[in-house]
């Protein structure tokens, strides 16, 4: 009679497991065993077993049995009401972009031709001043093909 625990003791552990499993609250119960796990059945079963690259070998009638892996599930189609929400956003999307483009302030004629000059002039300016430099350092390599004596 001394080794029972009296009932009442066991259900502050469950509250306890309870707690830890669910985090804050303990909305959940306690984690209850899958059928077929074998508890000590299996136990006993590998107890003397040995271990082979971390995997224990089990003896008797189970020793040749070997677990399938679970089919992935098939990709589902999406559904209609999330085709029809991915359409409305695309609208809307396209709508907002229409309204923008309404704001924009789009230049002149005269200002797009002044702005090509612009960038014609800079681009002139700016192949003169490679070609020029260009020039210099093969008139300086050339003096001195090797590079020894500078």
């Amino acid at each position: 009679m001394a080794a029972q625990e009296p009932a009442s003791s066991s259900e502050p552990r469950k509250k306890r497991r309870g707690l830890e499993r669910s985090g804050e609250g303990g909305e959940k119960g306690p984690k209850r065993k899958k059928k077929g796990s074998g508890g000590k059945k299996a136990a006993a079963a590998t107890a003397g077993a040995p271990v082979v690259a971390g995997v224990p070998a089990t003896t008797g009638e189970r020793a040749g049995k070997v677990k399938k892996a679970a089919a992935p599930p098939l990709p589902r189609p999406p559904s209609p009401a999330w085709m029809r929400m991915m359409l409305e956003d695309f609208v809307k999307y396209l709508r907002s972009v229409r309204a923008e483009m309404k704001r924009v302030t789009w230049p002149s004629g005269k200002e797009v031709r002044m702005a090509t000059v612009v960038v014609l002039i800079t681009l002139v300016v700016v192949t003169g001043y490679i070609a020029i430099v260009n020039m210099l350092l093969n008139l300086v390599f050339q003096q001195n093909p090797t590079g020894v004596g500078m």
